[in-house]
């Protein structure tokens, strides 16, 4: 709204508040003036009687205009005229009555002072208003009375004066307050008033997007039942093929089943389209609840079982021939026993309970479940709520279960309320009575498919709920074949089954419809690539993939997620997390295969490419340097041995100390002889590609003896190995591994300094620890250690890929490695790998 229409609405505001007090003090003036006369005519000289009769009369006449005023259609126009004429008209006839009679020394000042209190607590006025007025009053009682200045005591002029001056400043400050007062309120009226306006425009709107919302899911789930229809027809016949069963039976079984549960889906939303434009009537006849009650129950107490929980009906004795509609209360208690197979463990139990009172029946569903917390109780009833987060989903489902439960109950004239505990169970209540009103019949959505006339009757059909309540946590494992295991973490066993079946036959597949138990199966099996989705129960997948990453030797895993959430929020928010792809349902098969393919031999393409190629060059190396080193020291070994040899027999102390000298030169001579075989076992034993048996204790005895010599660098390297720590593993990673460890730990530290190498044999891995008192690595700096191309050596000191290369290895080996630093002070860095025996 406008500036302008917010002060006609301000000036419509102030002339309301006013109206009241117009008429007040029109009352007063009306009907108080008149007794003042007979004041006058007992205290005044006869001689002024006819003036202050006249001042009387007019005053009075002034009151009654203020009296119908109010109620005028233009009084809104002319209503501060009035007003500002009430305390001036009215002070002026007292201040002519005091010159009529003693000028100051006239005890009428007095009603000055009365008319100034009565307009300040009646009526309302602006500021600027105030005070013109109160100027005049002023001005009113002094220049009426001007002519009796000369003739009278300054103080009995004073006196007058300042009483009213003094009271015209309070009311003219009790007045700004109550404008104030009044415009702040008026801002808070007329700001509500906005909102509400806004809320009124909402409302309007959202009733509006209600309908386009209830049209359009009324034509779209109609839209949904012909395919459907088309889609469930021919399973059937193809189900009835007995050469195509056998081939396909379980794929067949996965659509059908999926194919009724959509159905199902888009039947109760048609029923709330309904409900909302009170078209869904009962079809309603006479039927024995109690039996109704007692088949349910014992068609689905074996599926409980499955789930190992307990349920069971108990029916109080009695006639249960009610008025309803059979088929709505099926529905209403096959949704109440869904929502208990749900939230029920393994070993619980579940009971119905049916009783009569008189005119009504009393039907109680109770299960020792999990339990419903005390905020969301009051919800449970509400459309499309769930009380699962929204990526953390516990037990799947819609939302429209239990506000198509309560819809039911209040169309059979009953009403359904619920006690819950949390970690004790929770209870539904149902009480409607006998004999129910019989609405007019309609025949249901259901009733009118002309394409599936049995389906509705179908078993399957009309406990799918429970069948996917039972079938959420009951998973079958897959058959562990040869080739690169994959983990699927899916709350939803057909997506599970259904992916196990496109990868069964080039993968082994380990599978989880808990992410828990997906963590616990990735650190037993320690898959090549995880597919998981990310709505699922307790945690979300982001948060399983987050938790996977932190496991060791995950961190590098293929991730692929499947979501129906395609965002582009989501899927930064899965990067962050360690997502690798995005799958979006539906998906191909083809797209499945090649995602997985692409991903299982990228990284490891890349990472292997650079570890063969290291290792084939230092093949490559250590021939020629065997080769170039050799030659060399034949002829020094030959020469120092032909010397001890001559001057073994002389005594004389230079001939002894030549012979120290040799035998040093001897010792330095059979160093490098050892170096060199270490080099020669490198370049003939060639580069395994198959995992071996391998002690990992000799390969770090002879790494050391390799890098040690090459590094040049002074240092003392200590070697604390304890048992025989036999792996299976690729050689020539492991050395590679162990070179680019033990260089760092070398290259680290100052000349003199110390590196350790410590190895024990545990129960169920090999710890290893390479270490070094050099400087220690910044926090910062670690997060990146791993990351290939990362390098805090200059230019040309490596190309930062030496613990990329360890991590990849670790990785492949299901080792855990850790970094540690600083160990001291600000000293000290040491990598320790644990290494599955």
């Amino acid at each position: 709204m406008t500036s302008k229409a917010f002060k006609s609405r301000w000036e419509s505001y102030l002339a309301d508040i006013n109206r009241p007090g117009i008429t007040i003090a029109a009352v007063f003036m009306a009907s108080i003036y008149p007794f003042f006369f007979i004041l006058d005519y007992y205290t005044q000289p006869h001689t002024i009687l006819g003036r202050l009769l006249a001042i009387r009369l007019f005053i009075l006449v002034y009151g009654l205009i203020g009296l119908i005023g109010p109620h005028t259609s233009g009084f809104r126009k002319w209503w501060k005229w009035y007003v500002r004429g009430i305390p001036v008209l009215s002070s002026a006839g007292i201040a002519y009555m005091m010159a009529l009679n003693q000028g100051f020394d006239s005890p009428y000042f007095m009603g000055i002072l009365l008319v100034i209190l009565g307009y300040s607590i009646l009526l309302v006025m602006p500021t600027l208003d105030n005070i013109v007025i109160n100027t005049v009053i002023m001005l009113d009682f002094i220049l009426s009375n001007a002519a009796y200045i000369p003739q009278t005591p300054l103080t009995h002029i004073l006196v007058p004066a300042f009483f009213i001056f003094f009271a015209l400043v309070m009311v003219s400050v009790g007045e700004v307050h109550n404008y104030r007062q009044a415009y702040k309120l008026f801002k808070q009226r007329y700001a509500l008033e906005q909102v509400q306006a806004d809320l009124e425009r909402t409302n309007q709107q959202l009733q509006e997007m209600d309908k386009a919302k209830t049209h359009f899911f009324s034509n779209i789930t109609h839209e949904f039942k012909t395919p459907l229809s088309l889609i469930l027809l021919p399973l059937d016949i193809m189900a009835n093929d007995k050469a195509v069963a056998d081939k396909y039976g379980y794929q067949l079984d996965v659509i059908r089943k999926n194919g009724l549960k959509l159905l199902k889906l888009v039947n109760s939303i048609l029923d709330l389209i309904k409900l909302d434009q009170t078209r869904l009537k009962l079809h309603c006849r006479v039927f024995d609840l109690g039996k109704l009650i007692g088949d349910i129950v014992n068609d689905i107490r074996d599926m409980a079982r499955i789930k190992s929980i307990q349920l069971e009906s108990r029916i109080s004795p009695g006639d249960y021939r009610v008025t309803g509609d059979p088929d709505m209360l099926e529905r209403m208690l096959v949704n109440l026993l869904s929502n208990a197979l749900k939230f029920t463990p393994a070993h619980g139990r579940i009971d119905v309970l049916l009783s009569r009172k008189g005119d009504e029946v009393q039907i109680t569903v109770s299960d020792t479940g999990i339990g419903i917390p005390a905020d969301k109780v009051n919800r449970i009833f509400d459309r499309f709520y769930q009380v699962d987060g929204d990526l953390t989903r516990r037990h799947g489902g819609t939302g429209i279960g239990l506000s198509l439960v309560k819809e039911i109950v209040t169309l059979h004239q009953g009403h359904i309320n619920v006690h819950s505990k949390v970690g004790e169970g929770t209870s539904f209540h149902i009480v409607f009575p006998v004999g129910g009103q019989v609405e007019t019949t309609q025949q249901s959505e259901q009733d009118r498919d002309e394409l599936l006339p049995d389906v509705y009757k179908d078993r399957e059909y009309r406990y799918i709920e429970i069948r996917d309540a039972i079938e959420r946590r009951v998973v079958q494992r897959a058959a562990l074949n040869s080739g690169p295991r994959v983990l699927i973490v899916d709350d939803n066993p057909d997506i599970i089954r259904l992916v196990a079946l496109i990868l069964g036959k080039d993968f082994v597949v380990i599978s989880a419809t808990h992410p828990r138990k997906g963590l616990e199966l990735a650190k037993k099996f320690h898959p090549d690539l995880v597919i998981t989705d990310l709505m699922m129960p307790d945690m979300s997948g982001f948060e399983f993939v987050e938790q996977l990453r932190k496991m060791p030797g995950m961190d590098m895993i293929p991730v692929v997620m499947l979501t129906a959430k395609s965002e582009v929020a989501t899927k930064v928010e899965g990067h962050e997390h360690g997502v690798d792809y995005f799958l979006e349902k539906p998906f191909s098969v083809d797209e499945l295969l090649a995602i997985i393919n692409n991903l299982l031999h990228k990284t490891e393409h890349q990472v292997d490419a650079l570890m063969d190629n290291s290792l084939e060059s230092l093949a490559t190396i250590a021939g020629g340097l065997a080769h170039e080193i050799n030659n060399p020291l034949n002829y020094i070994k030959t020469a120092v041995e032909q010397i001890r040899e001559d001057l073994a027999g002389d005594g004389e102390q230079d001939v002894q100390r030549s012979i120290r000298l040799a035998e040093l030169a001897l010792s330095g001579v059979k160093r490098i002889t050892t170096v060199v075989d270490v080099l020669k076992s490198y370049a003939l034993a060639g580069i395994s590609t198959k995992p071996v048996a391998y002690n990992l204790f000799d390969a770090v005895r002879a790494t050391v003896a390799l890098v040690k010599p090459a590094i040049g660098k002074q240092c003392d390297v200590q070697l604390r190995l304890s048992g025989q720590a036999v792996i299976r593993c690729r050689p020539e990673e492991i050395k590679l591994l162990l070179s680019n460890l033990i260089q760092n730990a070398i290259e680290a530290v100052e000349p003199g300094g110390r590196v350790w190498i410590y190895g024990t044999v545990e129960d169920k891995y090999v710890r290893l620890e390479v270490g070094d008192d050099g400087p220690a690595i910044p926090a910062e700096v670690q997060k990146n250690l791993f990351q290939p191309f990362f390098s805090t050596k200059g230019p040309g000191k490596g190309m930062g890929l030496g613990l990329t290369v360890v991590r990849r290895v670790s990785a492949r080996l299901g080792a855990h490695i850790e970094v540690r630093s600083p160990i001291e002070e600000d000293k000290g860095t040491a990598f320790v790998l644990r290494i599955p025996k």
